[in-house]
């Protein structure tokens, strides 16, 4: 069984997989799952990775997972790339989920709603910018039925995303990525153009950007810029703009949302901070349900990103019952489907606020003693 060390970052996620070897003159690979960390400064959760991994360990890396596209899960990566300057550059084997051809735009949607609250642009953000800088890195997106090797050697099986989505997933992400369109020409025209401005970048260098995902002489094509980045097949509900924007309360933004909190938004127009975080929970959840989910078909370890429950129910076809540790989805905070696999250890990637919601956890996956959480253990290791 290889080395599981579930690294507490506080409210995100990193996980290290390490061969089974004993001893530091171990010369195999070992991966990052993950690394980054909400409401901490930008580099808490890198730090909290470089002490797991020692000298030896950055030596050592040669493989780094992205579950799904929030920052929470991949900025501690970008941020760690400071930390790679070797006399020999490395390589560095970045595998994140495959969108489906019907849903390329969520993570380039989500990326640019993140800078926009940011006030910076797409491309500071960008992880294979950063990673380039000082490794070669190789580009594996990956779906449903393909298989990696990680952690010396061993054959990780990829469950989610597939190749095609259900209809019912397909639709709200249709929905999603077009009310962040909308909302970028609203924003525009009341002479705030940051979010689409980044929206356009982002569609011109989609995840994990970098100069080798730019298409030649790629922008928004054609038809996209004709219809000002929204599909004229639902011109009435641009018709009903105001309506849509006067729909959303102002609690929907005083609560926040995932990655943000009530003071994230104050940079945008008063008017339209409450459809904006409307807006982001839409795209968030889309985002979600294409995170990476994988397994070790020999019962060491299953991972679920982020993925809803909808999509675990799909993810979860063809997984064994039980595994050594499972990755608790979403931090610890979802209700799980009927037949979620059981685990001799379940690990809650969170900090004091999502342990506000690990009893959702607790009570659908019926194994109380053997889950816990980072945000009560700490960091914790299993091989």
């Amino acid at each position: 069984m290889p080395r599981i060390t579930v690294v507490d970052v506080g409210d995100g996620a990193c996980t290290v997989l390490r061969c089974g070897c004993i001893g530091d003159a171990c010369g195999c690979g070992l991966a990052v799952v993950d690394c980054g960390t909400w409401r901490g400064r930008p580099t808490y959760a890198t730090d909290r990775l470089l002490r797991v991994l020692g000298p030896h360990g950055v030596r050592q890396l040669d493989t780094m997972i992205v579950t799904h596209f929030d920052a929470d899960h991949w900025e501690g990566l970008r941020l760690l790339a400071d930390n790679l300057h070797q006399p020999r550059r490395p390589t560095i084997n970045l595998y994140y989920p495959r969108l489906p051809e019907t849903a390329p735009k969520v993570a380039s949607a989500w990326l640019a709603m993140v800078a926009t609250l940011r006030f910076s642009g797409v491309r500071p953000l960008e992880l294979a910018t950063a990673l380039e800088s000082v490794a070669n890195v190789v580009r594996r997106p990956m779906a449903r039925g393909e298989a990696f090797l990680a952690a010396g050697g061993r054959r990780w099986q990829v469950m989610w995303p597939p190749e095609q989505l259900p209809l019912g997933l397909l639709r709200r992400i249709d929905r999603a990525v077009r009310d962040t369109e909308r909302l970028a020409e609203l924003l525009d025209a009341a002479g705030y153009p940051a979010l689409r401005r980044n929206l356009e970048e982002a569609y011109a260098r989609p995840f994990p950007g970098g100069e080798n995902d730019r298409v030649s002489g790629a922008t928004l094509d054609q038809s996209d810029q004709s219809r000002g980045l929204v599909n004229p097949a639902h011109g009435s509900d641009w018709q009903r703009s105001e309506e849509w924007l006067t729909g959303a309360s102002p609690g929907q933004f005083t609560n926040g949302i995932h990655g943000f909190d009530a003071t994230s938004v104050f940079g945008i127009p008063p008017k339209y901070r409450g459809p904006f975080v409307k807006v982001s929970r839409g795209l968030a959840a889309a985002n979600n349900d294409l995170s990476l989910v994988f397994h070790d078909p020999m019962g060491s370890l299953a991972a679920f990103g982020d993925a809803g429950r909808a999509a675990l129910r799909s993810a979860i076809e063809g997984m064994r019952e039980c595994y050594a540790v499972v990755l608790a989805p979403h931090h610890g905070t979802y209700p799980l489907p009927p037949g979620f696999p059981k685990a001799a250890l379940c690990v809650a990637q969170a900090g004091d606020h999502h342990l506000t919601r690990w009893s959702r956890h607790l009570v659908h996956h019926a194994q109380e003693r053997s889950c816990v959480s980072t945000a009560q253990v700490g960091t914790i290791s299993a091989w």
